[in-house]
Order: C-alpha cells, then structure tokens, then sequence
C-alpha cells in the first residue's frame, strides 16, 4: 500500500482544529478524569483520527533515561506490559524519545533499530512514533502500530498524529498534576501514609456504614514507644527518618 493509498478516506485533509475528536481532546485538558481515564479517551480518540491495530503509550522517566508503557492496546498487552524499561536510543521508540522527533517506520521489522519484546511474535509490521511533550518537557511517548506486509502509515498520517500529540500530552500531564495535587490533600508529605484529616473522613465512613448494616467498627492504635527521645536526643531530622522507616513498613 503506498502512502498516498493510506491515506485515501482518512481525515488527512481536515484542518486539525476542525476535526471532532481534537474537541474530545480539548474538553480533557479541563475535565476532572483520571490519568487512566484520560489515557482511554487519548487512544480512542486516535483510533479514529489515524487508525491502528495495535498501540502503546509509554511514559518517560527522566531521571533515569527510559520509558515504561502505560497503556498497551494489543494481544500481547500483558507481556508489552510486564517489558523492561526501554532506554532513550533504545529500539525505534527509544530513539525517538532521545532525538525528540517523530518517526514513520514502515516495514519496521527491517529496520536494524528493531527489537522484539519477548513473549510477542516477530511479525511484519509499520510504526508511527510521536513525542509526548507537555511544558517543554518530555513526558513520554505514542507508538502505533499496523500489522502485516505492506500495511503502511501516510506522511499525513504522521503530521495528524504529531498535532494530535501535542494536545494530548497536555491532557495527560494535566490528569496526572490533578492526581498528585489530590494525593497531597490527603496524603502526610513526610511519611506518604493518609493524613489526620483522611483518618477522620474515613473514620466517619466507616461507623456510618456499620450503623446501616449494624455491623462494628474495630481500630487499632499504634504507639512508637519513646519516640520523644529520639528527637530530644538525636534531633528531629533523625526523627523524621524513624517515622518514614515505619510508615514503610
């Protein structure tokens, strides 16, 4: 198939503005969903802009070089997802989020960079690789894939996967500022367990529910014996290590 035949009855055309599913993904920058929810409403949204068999979106972990998938739309979801991290410059998709531009790899299975994820057959099969890029930053990655010889991606293919790209890493980075905004509401930034707050809430959750079922409601507390010699002793720092060591526990 050549590029021009992908194309043909595909929304390449269309003013990116214009098209229905970039307002779908306009309204996430805004919404209230969650960063799962958010990455669902990315992959549908795509597949019908610029049609897939497969897909994975991968996020980037950038103290460390590599990207890990977090989505994964294919026969083989466990195992892409159970993967190792990819290295920046690893694969076709490493190389991507190292370069930080796009990719279409037609025939991708010839392609020297290529490499099989275990437990996945190696199969004839086209790629688009785009950048997740949110406040100038890398966040991660889109790879999708078209299965069997000769089942090509169009250059316009690629250029509306590129537009869509840009405002869809804004609404996946806006999913997850939210999530990690509401974790600190209720989660103690020293120790990560649930704040007094929480407790209270849940408490108050809790004795309602036994009194609808007449049911109890147990507690257990849990005291750190002498925990204020610690601090008198061996100043506070020392005590802040002492509670994050037991909230890990």
């Amino acid at each position: 198939m050549s590029p021009t035949e992908g194309d043909r009855g595909r929304p390449g055309g269309l003013a990116l503005r214009s098209h229905p599913f970039m307002w779908d993904i306009a309204h996430l920058l805004v919404s209230e969903e969650s960063p799962d929810a958010v990455l669902e409403a990315v992959a549908d949204a795509l597949a019908e802009l610029v049609p897939y068999d497969t897909l994975t979106v991968f996020e980037v972990d950038a103290p460390r070089g590599t990207l890990r998938p977090v989505l994964c739309r294919d026969a083989y979801a466990e195992e892409i997802m159970a993967m190792d991290p990819i290295g920046f410059g690893e694969g076709i998709t490493g190389s991507v989020a190292a370069s930080g531009v796009p990719q279409l790899v037609n025939d991708a299975h010839l392609d020297p960079r290529a490499v099989t994820i275990p437990g996945t057959p190696d199969e004839p099969e086209s790629m688009v690789v785009v950048p997740l890029v949110a406040r100038g930053e890398p966040t991660g990655c889109l790879s999708l894939y078209r299965l069997g010889e000769g089942n090509h991606f169009g250059r316009n293919e690629l250029e509306l996967a590129v537009r869509f790209a840009q405002l869809a890493a804004l609404a996946i980075d806006n999913a997850r500022t939210r999530a990690r905004l509401q974790a600190q509401v209720v989660n103690d930034p020293l120790t990560g367990l649930r704040n007094h707050g929480y407790f209270h809430e849940r408490l108050r959750q809790e004795m309602k529910r036994a009194a609808r079922h007449r049911g109890r409601v147990g507690l257990v507390l849990l005291d750190i014996d002498d925990f204020k010699k610690v601090n008198d002793c061996f100043g506070h720092l020392t005590g802040d290590q002492v509670l994050h060591g037991l909230a890990t526990i």
